[in-house]
């Protein structure tokens, strides 16, 4: 080995010596002969081919076939200036350049550009490849490949030249080899379980496709290729298309997409439904069909149908607003017996037939007066008669002058006849109308004015008269009336002399909110020249029995009657829904109510309310029994009422006291009283309250009970003043708290009103008490429990027990209320204590 190494090193040496570095040597380079160099092994020295060329410091891992280190070589591009050139070919003005890049035999791609059309081409060059540009792994733009498809497209043969894709890679593979299928292919990454392939066109091409979650959609041009849709293009024959297509169009009203819609949209949150997500939609195509196989057919909608959550429903249907027609055809008028109108329920436009106005012989004008009249004379079979009738907006006329209107005016008003009367008279009258008995005439019914208005739908007046003062008359007006009615009874018998009669009836079926025989409304300024505003009055005199207002409601279904219901507020003084006067004196009575009242707030009674309580009109008599162990049960309680939550209540505010009327109606039953909270209803007879139920406590009632009470306990405690009046008496004691003879009053007192060393906790108690007491020493010992009379009830604890404090949980849930003795006997000696159940 020593041997070998001295006659190499020579070699190494000689090598070291002869080259700048390793890998650098020009003898690399070799040459055809015809002007070609390139990179080759030399042998012997150098037995292996180049691997890699690198400008700059060598690598480390990451190496290239040729990788030049931009960032040690800092060199500024000439056309820049502030970048640095990394790489550059150059070629002489009018020579083309093209870098290619190629596996095996098949060129893959090129970049390139020719002189002087083309500035910059990237090229795939594969004749079944596509062209794509990615931003990340799975998406991107695609361009395809130019030529055929090969397999059929919705049963057409797709030519795709200069097609263009831009989606995902793995929902563009979705689509089959198809895609792109139009100039422009927008992809969504999820096309759905059943790709739109149903819904290609051949005329799709000069425009974009969208497809997505099974749906299609295309803008762009249509070419005429025949009915077919497999012919040639037909130059100057194409239409813009808007498309949009679906494999299975819903039967119905229920299914709300499939449709084409144009919206605005605003800020969110701003200008109403523009500031929505959905946006404000002006206008929507819809196809629609009723059924799964019937033909489908196009609606159009102009409106916002996406926030009303409605489709529309006829070839054209505006949503809302109004429809208006700048311009008229000027045409001749139309010979057609046919006009169009509107019907008003349901917004659709329909024709009816109008029948031509008769010729105008009907009417004469005198030759002196130029007077107008029509339908008198001897009969004539050309004109209307004496025995005829005249018309106004109708060919059947079925009074002597019978009006039919339907235009509206300039005011949007339709009057039938409207009598304007001007001027100074000493009586001027709009209307005059007479119904006498005639020339030996006999009618069973005759009224001057008969008027009836139907089916509007704000108002309907039978009549509505107005009388207006708007100027000072000499003297003053001695009367305004917006109605007078009087009835003169100068002979005969009637049953009713009515000056004004209202009724309003109601049938089933129909819908109101106020039904009003008759309504007096009077209104008017606060102004001191206005003493009094009388809505309706009523004066009735000098008859037997005199009623200024008579008021009857009466229904048999379900409802409420009201025989008056009134109502006043917003005086700054006082209010007075209903303000009655009667002198006092005996049955005097400014309010006689015949059943039972409802007062929803305070009252204020100056002399007191007697309750009717006499003997005469009652039975079955009998004394109360058991008033104090009721009322112990009855549990006063402090509380406030919840005006928030029943405003229409009047309910009082701040801390009130009483009972609860559930908890009242378990123990005094007798006292509790359910009713139902009547519905409360606005100005205009809506109802803003339904009607509830509510129970009420007659406290009055609970007084018997009180006295009651006392009574029995009255009793209990003479009761118990004998019993300790005869304790003491056996005792020598006088106090009635002494223990029996002979016991050891030191060691063990009797229980005080201040000694601790028997307790009751609490006391008075409800359903559990804790007994204490000290022990001074080890005793037998006995717990009794005796009644308020000092009878004795049962034994809570008898034994012996050792000295010190003592204590006994006491179960009291069990016992009626009332007034008991607790009684402690150690070694026989008593000690009683005072105890309270509630």
């Amino acid at each position: 080995m020593y041997n070998l190494l001295l006659r190499t090193a020579p070699l190494a040496l000689v090598l070291a010596l002869s080259l700048p570095s390793f890998g650098q040597g020009n003898n690399m380079f070799q040459s055809t002969g015809a002007g070609d160099q390139y990179l080759a092994p030399s042998p012997p020295l150098f037995p292996f081919a180049p691997r890699s060329v690198n400008i700059g410091t060598l690598p480390i891992g990451l190496a290239a076939t040729l990788r030049v280190r931009g960032d040690q070589l800092p060199v500024n591009d000439a056309f820049v200036g502030t970048s640095l050139a990394t790489f550059r070919t150059d070629v002489g003005n009018g020579n083309n350049q093209n870098w290619s890049m190629v596996r095996g035999t098949l060129e893959i791609g090129r970049l390139w550009h020719t002189n002087p059309s083309t500035a910059f081409v990237v090229q795939a060059r594969q004749p079944d490849g596509n062209l794509w540009l990615r931003n990340s792994e799975s998406d991107g733009v695609v361009v395809h490949f130019n030529g055929t498809a090969g397999t059929l497209l919705n049963g057409y043969t797709l030519n795709r030249q200069a097609f263009v894709a831009i989606g995902e890679d793995g929902a563009q593979a979705g689509l089959g080899p198809n895609a792109p299928w139009s100039r422009v292919h927008l992809v969504h990454p999820t096309q759905g379980a059943s790709p739109a392939t149903f819904g290609y066109r051949p005329q799709f091409r000069n425009g974009i496709t969208l497809t997505g979650n099974s749906d299609l959609a295309y803008v762009g041009q249509l070419y005429d290729q025949g009915a077919a849709g497999t012919g040639a293009e037909q130059d100057d024959n194409s239409a813009f298309g808007f498309v949009w297509g679906d494999n299975a169009l819903p039967a119905g009203d229920a299914h709300a997409w499939d449709h084409a819609t144009f919206r605005f949209v605003g800020a969110l949150g701003v200008g109403g439904s523009a500031g929505t997500v959905n946006g404000l939609e002006l206008l929507r195509l819809r196809p629609y069909r009723a059924n799964a196989n019937d033909p489908v057919q196009g609606f159009v909608g102009i409106g916002d149908y996406v926030n009303s959550a409605t489709q529309p429903s006829e070839r054209l249907d505006v949503l809302n607003g109004k429809v208006r027609i700048r311009s008229l055809p000027t045409d001749p008028p139309s010979s057609s017996n046919e006009v169009v109108t509107v019907n008003m329920t349901t917004g659709v436009l329909e024709h009816r037939p109008f029948s031509n106005l008769p010729n105008n012989c009907e009417w004469e004008m005198g030759s002196l007066v130029q007077h107008v009249w029509t339908a008198e004379g001897a009969a004539d079979p050309a004109c209307p008669d004496a025995a005829e009738n005249v018309g106004i907006g109708t060919p059947t006329p079925t009074a002597k002058l019978h009006v039919v209107d339907d235009t509206p005016d300039a005011n949007n008003a339709i009057v039938g006849v409207r009598c304007i009367v001007q001027g100074a008279s000493l009586s001027s009258n709009g209307l005059d109308v007479q119904v006498t008995s005639g020339t030996g005439a006999v009618s069973t019914t005759r009224i001057g004015g008969n008027f009836f208005s139907e089916d509007a739908e704000n108002q309907n007046y039978g009549v509505k008269s107005v009388a207006q003062l708007t100027v000072a008359q000499g003297g003053g007006s001695q009367g305004n009336r917006g109605v007078y009615g009087q009835a003169d009874l100068r002979g005969g018998i009637t049953l009713y002399n009515t000056g004004v009669e209202g009724q309003a009836s109601f049938s089933a079926g129909s819908l109101a909110t106020n039904n009003l025989g008759v309504r007096g409304f009077a209104s008017g300024l606060n102004d001191p020249g206005l003493l009094n505003n009388v809505g309706v009055m009523g004066q009735a005199s000098f008859a037997r029995q005199n009623y200024g207002g008579w008021f009857f409601a009466e229904s048999t279904g379900p409802g409420e009657n009201y025989g008056v219901l009134a109502r006043a507020n917003n005086a700054s003084s006082n209010n007075y829904g209903i303000y009655s006067y009667a002198p006092v004196g005996p049955n005097n009575w400014a309010g006689y109510f015949n059943g039972d009242v409802w007062i929803q707030g305070n009252g204020f009674v100056n002399n007191g309310i007697p309750i009717m309580s006499d003997e005469n009109l009652k039975t079955n008599v009998a004394a109360l029994a058991n008033g104090l162990s009721r009322v112990l049960q009855l549990q006063p309680k402090t509380y406030t009422f919840r005006t928030t939550d029943f405003p229409m209540m009047n309910l009082s505010t701040g801390d009130q006291i009483g009972l609860i009327a559930q908890e009242v109606q378990q123990v005094v039953p007798e006292a509790v009283t359910s009713a139902m909270f009547p519905a409360q209803f606005d100005s205009l007879g809506n109802q803003v309250s339904a009607a509830f139920p509510v129970m009420g406590v007659d406290y009055i009632k609970l007084i018997p009970l009180l006295i009651g009470a006392i009574h029995e306990q009255q009793a209990q405690i003479i009761a118990m003043q004998q019993d300790l009046a005869d304790c003491c008496a056996s005792t020598g004691s006088t106090d009635g708290r002494a223990p029996q003879p002979g016991t050891d009053h030191r060691s063990i007192p009797v229980a005080g009103e201040g000694d601790a060393r028997l307790t009751i906790t609490p006391n008075p108690f409800q359903d559990q008490a804790v007994i204490g007491f000290e022990l001074p020493r080890s005793a037998r010992v006995a717990l009794l429990v005796c009644d308020g009379l000092g009878k004795e009830l049962f034994t809570l604890f008898e034994g012996s027990l050792s000295a010190g404090p003592q204590r006994r949980d006491w179960d009291t849930g069990y016992l009626a209320p009332g007034l008991y003795h607790v009684t402690l006997l150690v070694d026989g000696e008593p000690m009683i204590r005072k105890a309270v159940k509630l």
